[in-house]
């Protein structure tokens, strides 16, 4: 099989990206069987695509030089072309004494094309990685546009998970807020404020939530299950309720 037939297999192998959306459905399933919260799998799931997106952008820096070797396309102050070596000889199981002295040296290569990647997904600079080549110009370019979208989409990730993780909260502050301005406008006595701040407190729990706009959602059915589970200690403490059945009562088993 001739050099660039083989070179053609080796870059087939990263079709394989497509299977991400399966990968992360198989993960978040392992992570649902270890019933961990929801804000816990979406962060496990942003840190594996994370990783799976540098070490590709890494995988494909190291094809570079390989496929300009290969294809006879010149470079101009490569930084990715002396290093490529090892890699090249690496893709094609070439066995010569010069892939035995760079053998010990593969996780040093990784390492370097790996913080290489970093740097520019996560707009840290280019540091010691300085190159003039049109090519590698170019890719760290995309390498920066990536970082800066997936980034961005992560960071949105977050800010809805947690703003709607603490919704209830946000709102009992507001409520809080607004009642605080509502007194002071109106000159409530200090005695007056504090109570209707521990009023608020006892009532609501530090979580706001309305809830006839819960009960507008929900069915006839539902609604009157609600209200019959709400009466149920009322009726149990009543003596004369209490030969009835719990059909009667309302079943909430």
């Amino acid at each position: 099989m001739s050099i660039e037939k083989q070179i053609l297999i080796f870059q087939l192998k990263y079709i394989r990206f497509v299977r991400l959306k399966t990968l992360l459905l198989n993960f978040d399933i392992c992570l649902k069987l270890l019933e961990l919260k929801d804000a816990i799998r979406i962060i496990s799931k942003i840190a594996l695509v994370t990783v799976l997106v540098a070490h590709w952008w890494t995988c494909f820096l190291a094809l570079i030089p390989i496929v300009r070797d290969v294809y006879g396309i010149p470079s101009n102050d490569s930084w990715l072309v002396p290093r490529g070596r090892y890699f090249e000889m690496l893709a094609l199981n070439v066995e010569t004494e010069l892939h035995t002295t760079f053998s010990d040296n593969m996780y040093s290569h990784y390492a370097e094309h790996l913080e290489m990647v970093l740097c520019h997904f996560y707009g840290a600079g280019v540091g010691y990685y300085k190159t003039e080549d049109a090519v590698e110009m170019f890719t760290m370019s995309l390498i920066l546009v990536t970082g800066l979208i997936f980034n961005i989409m992560s960071i949105a990730y977050v800010l809805q998970l947690f703003g709607t993780a603490n919704i209830s909260e946000t709102k009992f502050d507001e409520l809080l807020v607004q009642t605080k301005y509502y007194m002071h406008r109106n000159r409530f006595p200090g005695r007056l404020r504090r109570r209707v701040l521990t009023y608020y407190s006892f009532k609501f729990n530090q979580k706001f939530f309305s809830e006839q706009k819960i009960l507008d959602t929900l069915s006839e059915h539902l609604r009157m299950e609600i209200l019959l589970y709400s009466c149920r200690n009322l009726v149990e403490n009543v003596q004369i309720f209490k030969g009835l059945s719990k059909a009667a009562v309302g079943n909430h088993e």
